[in-house]
């Protein structure tokens, strides 16, 4: 997770040269409180609006980075409405900046450039100080007439959306034993294969964690050598916001685990200094394996099995299982890290549909 934060905070960096000083000054506080992926995030979304106000003719500004808050204090009501059919109706790009389907932005992300909207002009109408007055750069705050409507949903309606979303029974054992034994028979005789022969252990372990412990993919990339302990079948993890943490392992996650390290260092080169326990070959260098490569193997696998699923959700189908098994919710709590019951909550009508069960036996001589 380290390396994939330093990566984001370098993209922040770049990407933020090109935003006025004010936004720069924005950012920078946010800092110490927010992620740089969230914050790169944030700075993607004020680039956008900064450059349909240049499209609208709303600033006489060429450039963005020239655009100053003078433009934003002045804008009205009817002028944010407008930005906000805007991405209602903008259609997602690709890396090519190309639509990719014509499909439109989803609900989420065009909530979430409105609350970045929101959180920017808080701050330069409450938060700044002139150097000459100590006032706020600006008092007239148009975002604050703007209402964010989230979607509402009950847990059981949110549980009914994400049941088709996960393995339920044995299927998490079966996509184990299928990735094991049956994939190489799909690829067989293609390039694919000598990967997969080699990656094999590597990524049966990695699958086996996620259902075994309920990990997060940021911190199964972050996890080091020296934070496993076989013998108690325990790993020492960095929790969101840095906050350390230790969970427990199913028997069967330490096997795989145990089969890979045996032989991590020879398929991937490992030097005794290379501390990353999830590792893969680039240019015949080693390197600590990226989130975003851990999220495209687990896509591949779990694709081939015909549910397509990310980490998160195999993360959920741990929870689920969990919960079916021992009825506990305290203890799916402390396993996932939750700082409240609020989430954990959600795994008790997950799998087992524990209401549905509940009526049945009402019925019951």
């Amino acid at each position: 997770m380290r390396r994939e934060q330093s990566i984001h905070l370098e993209r922040l960096r770049a990407n933020m040269q090109e935003l006025p000083w004010y936004i720069q000054e924005y950012i920078d506080a946010k800092e110490d409180s927010a992620s740089p992926s969230t914050l790169l995030g944030y700075v993607h979304d004020y680039k956008h609006f900064l450059q349909w106000l240049i499209a609208e003719g709303l600033t006489e500004q060429p450039v963005i980075g020239d655009v100053p808050y003078s433009v934003l204090e002045l804008l009205r009501r009817k002028d944010v409405e407008n930005y906000i059919k805007h991405l209602n109706r903008r259609k997602k790009m690709n890396s090519d900046k190309e639509d990719i389907k014509n499909q439109k932005l989803k609900k989420a992300t065009v909530l979430r450039s409105i609350s970045a909207l929101k959180s920017l002009f808080h701050y330069l109408t409450t938060i700044t100080e002139d150097e000459k007055t100590g006032e706020p750069y600006f008092y007239r705050n148009v975002m604050a007439k703007v209402e964010i409507t989230k979607e509402k949903e009950t847990i059981n309606a949110r549980a009914s959306r994400m049941r088709s979303k996960i393995l339920h029974n044995d299927d998490d054992r079966k996509l184990l034993e299928f990735v094991a034994t049956e994939y190489e028979q799909l690829i067989a005789g293609t390039r694919k294969e000598i990967y997969y022969r080699r990656d094999r252990e590597r990524d049966l372990a990695i699958l086996s964690l996620f259902l075994g412990s309920g990990i997060r993919v940021g911190e199964l990339a972050d996890l080091k050598l020296d934070k496993i302990n076989e013998n108690e079948r325990l790993i020492s993890i960095i929790r969101k916001g840095g906050k350390e943490d230790s969970i427990w392992i199913t028997p069967s996650a330490l096997l795989d685990l145990q089969a890979y390290l045996q032989v991590r260092k020879e398929r991937y080169k490992a030097t005794d200094d290379e501390q990353s326990v999830f590792l893969t070959l680039q240019n015949g260098s080693c390197q600590a394996m990226s989130i975003r490569a851990i999220q495209n193997m687990v896509d591949k696998y779990t694709k081939a099995f015909n549910i397509r699923l990310t980490p998160h959700k195999l993360r959920h189908t741990f929870a689920t299982n969990f919960y079916n098994k021992e009825k506990d919710s305290l203890q799916v709590m402390m396993q996932l890290g939750h700082s409240s019951t609020d989430t954990t909550v959600l795994y008790t009508q997950l799998g087992n549909e524990t209401l549905k069960q509940s009526l049945e036996r009402l019925d019951e001589d």
